[in-house]
């Protein structure tokens, strides 16, 4: 049993689960029943996934949808994984490791060491080898007198970057995110940020994602005002929020190479 949480914000009419497999072919049947709201209106239910099923998808009479993909139960991990045993044949005994311990430098022989009995004191400390010490007390007493920066404790960057936005898992995909303050100077939070396809395709699956020409959500993280959501590249897509960007909203063009992708600072 799985829990699946579409945090969609608002009051929608006849949710439902649906599962899907690699070939974005529909699995199991469509769950409808058991399904419970939060005052936050997420909508939440706990269902059997359906096999060979890795895309869970939310879909809503208004269109809204939400996707996860579904991970493997930890029972069916152990169910396939294969006994290993490690070969340890080749590890040193405890009694050839209680043999490194007998070695006695006054007699046993080690290959291009020699024991030192006479030492003698270095009088000449010159570069070159001239005969002359590089270190006499006029060279020292410059060292001495020269400007030195001495540091008193470990050195801290005063300022560090304002977010870090990881890479998505799938390659074919980007992390899209905005921050508010670079708009409205505040951390606006719980905005409903909408995101839309300006083009007509086909379903477009993967391991971990379903588009279907609908309407999908940024989400909020943990920092206020800061938001993300990861969508394909080289498409154009639709971003709306009257706060944001008024009425029409603003269309960008998702990258199809690089990292992150700032909505805001999108031309």
């Amino acid at each position: 049993m799985k829990t699946f949480t579409a945090p969609f914000g608002y009051a929608i009419t006849s949710p439902r689960l649906r599962f899907y497999n690699s070939a974005a072919t529909k699995v199991g049947a469509d769950v409808t029943a058991g399904i419970v709201v939060t005052p936050g209106y997420s909508y939440s239910t706990t269902v059997a996934v359906p096999a060979g099923a890795v895309i869970a998808e939310w879909d809503t009479a208004e269109g809204a949808t939400a996707t996860h993909s579904v991970a493997p139960d930890s029972a069916d991990v152990l169910a396939a994984a294969v006994d290993f045993k490690a070969d340890i044949s080749a590890l040193a005994t405890s009694q050839q490791i209680a043999n490194l311990n007998d070695f006695d430098p006054a007699v046993d022989t080690v290959a291009r060491v020699m024991l030192v009995d006479t030492t003698t004191t270095n009088t000449d400390a010159g570069s070159g080898g001239g005969g002359s010490s590089a270190f006499t007390p006029e060279t020292i007493a410059k060292f001495e007198a020269s400007e030195q920066i001495l540091t008193t404790a470990t050195y801290v960057p005063i300022a560090g970057p304002v977010a870090i936005i990881p890479a998505p898992v799938d390659p074919e995909m980007i992390t899209c995110y905005l921050d508010s303050q670079e708009i409205t100077g505040g951390e606006d939070a719980n905005l409903k940020i909408e995101v839309r396809l300006e083009e007509t395709l086909p379903t477009i699956a993967s391991a971990q994602y379903l588009i279907n020409n609908a309407v999908l959500m940024l989400h909020q993280s943990a920092t206020p005002g800061q938001y993300r959501i990861d969508l394909p590249r080289g498409l154009n897509f639709r971003i709306k929020s009257q706060k944001l960007f008024g009425v029409q909203g603003k269309l960008v063009a998702t990258p199809a190479a690089g990292g992150s992708f700032n909505i805001v600072t999108a031309p």
